[in-house]
């Protein structure tokens, strides 16, 4: 898939110099640049990931350590070496190779200290409390940045209109909200503050389709044995019938005013426990949380819903093995469209084949994919997660093709 929207080489070296600038005023010898959204998603449109701003790099996974002089430093593990090395200037950012035995969190956190880091800051609501505290070990002193301050200086991108959150049908995922809360929760007053959004969708049997490749939506969520309290932004369309959802509550407001809306139901359920989980909830709500409930009341809890929603009811277990079925017929159906085309002697691309295979799995009821499909041809399909076909590379009947989708 060609890319949503492109920055030139001179525009990703005004950036570094804008980033740069925010850093000498703060007296800031690096800044960290995660790859995330406010929700910790892997998949973040390119208009919101900030790393593509200071890189040009693609790819769903990678870490940025940005230091006071010198390039770039883009950490990427091997399923990315060769896309970041065509992507980057090489000018402006150094392409950090991690190997298989390492990571690129866990090299980041030894560069912070092998350069003597002193003064690192970080973006507040893109870093995960988790990898915080790694880096608090690494450097002198952390310094957060709070959301929004990186776009008075740098021209973020704005994402396109949000769809509907819908609420789906109980014949597709089994039982109702609140006979999931009531099988998690002993009273009521305990509490699960939630961000991950494939949970919040799992929990409130809803979707809205708002990232790329994934079926749930933008929201935060309070998560309570009688009730579910989801909070969106105002410009988030919500169907009647999600909203007239016994157990659900839809709060919509801007994200500044989330802690007075945490305080009034705190104020009337009086909670006593508030768990969340550390790997899914960034530094910023973190540090709300905390205003809030108190340490007192708050309690680390790993993989906050995923021992629950990881358990699948006979229904669910129906629609996975269907959506596999589906997806086979899909896959089949492409290759077999590349051969016949080939024996009829017809002129195919790399991209005609990458149009071809998201057809073939629309034809078997798709309303998205589970990840970009990764169609390459001939030499590309060296590259493991190539996301540039192009019409220009003509597929020969002994071409050997990368083709990878879901």
């Amino acid at each position: 898939m060609k890319k949503s929207f492109d920055l030139s080489n001179q525009t990703i070296k005004s950036n570094i110099q804008k980033l740069r600038k925010i850093m000498a005023d703060k007296n800031l010898d690096a800044m960290y640049i995660s790859s995330f959204d406010p929700f910790l998603n892997e998949y973040v449109p390119l208009q919101d990931n900030h790393r593509f701003y200071f890189t040009a790099f693609t790819g769903s996974m990678a870490e940025v350590l940005v230091l006071a002089n010198g390039k770039v430093r883009l950490y990427v593990d091997g399923r990315y070496h060769e896309q970041a090395d065509l992507e980057v200037d090489h000018d402006e950012v150094e392409v950090v190779k991690c190997t298989a035995d390492g990571s690129i969190t866990g090299d980041l956190v030894k560069d912070v200290a092998t350069f003597n880091v002193k003064r690192l800051g970080y973006e507040a609501d893109r870093t995960s409390l988790g990898f915080l505290k790694r880096l608090t070990q690494a450097a002198q002193e952390v310094m957060p940045l709070a959301g929004g301050e990186l776009a008075k200086t740098i021209e973020f991108q704005k994402l396109a209109d949000l769809k509907e959150i819908q609420l789906i049908s109980r014949e597709f995922r089994g039982r109702d909200t609140l006979e999931k809360t009531r099988s998690i929760f002993k009273d009521e007053t305990e509490a699960m503050y939630l961000t991950a959004l494939d949970s919040i969708a799992w929990i409130s049997n809803c979707r809205g389709y708002h990232l790329p490749f994934l079926s749930s939506f933008y929201a935060r969520a309070l998560v309570t044995k009688e009730k579910v309290y989801i909070f969106v932004t105002p410009e988030t369309p919500i169907s009647a019938k999600a909203k007239k959802e016994y157990g659900l509550d839809f709060i919509s407001l801007p994200l500044s005013d989330l802690p007075k809306e945490l305080e009034k139901i705190q104020n009337t359920l009086h909670l006593k426990n508030v768990w969340f989980d550390p790997a899914m909830s960034n530094a910023a709500d973190f540090g709300m949380l905390v205003k809030i409930f108190g340490t007192e009341r708050l309690t680390e809890k790993v993989g906050g819903l995923y021992d629950w929603q990881s358990i699948k009811e006979p229904v669910e277990i129906q629609q996975m093995q269907a959506s596999f079925n589906r997806s086979d017929k899909a896959i089949y159906n492409t290759i077999k469209w590349v051969k016949d085309s080939l024996n009829a002697g017809k002129r195919i691309t790399e991209l005609d084949l990458y149009h071809e295979t998201t057809k073939k799995y629309q034809e078997q009821g798709a309303k998205e994919q589970s990840f970009n499909t990764i169609s390459g041809v001939g030499p590309n399909g060296s590259i493991i997660h190539y996301g540039s076909p192009s019409d220009e590379v003509i597929i020969k009947k002994d071409d050997l093709i990368l083709l990878d989708s879901g």
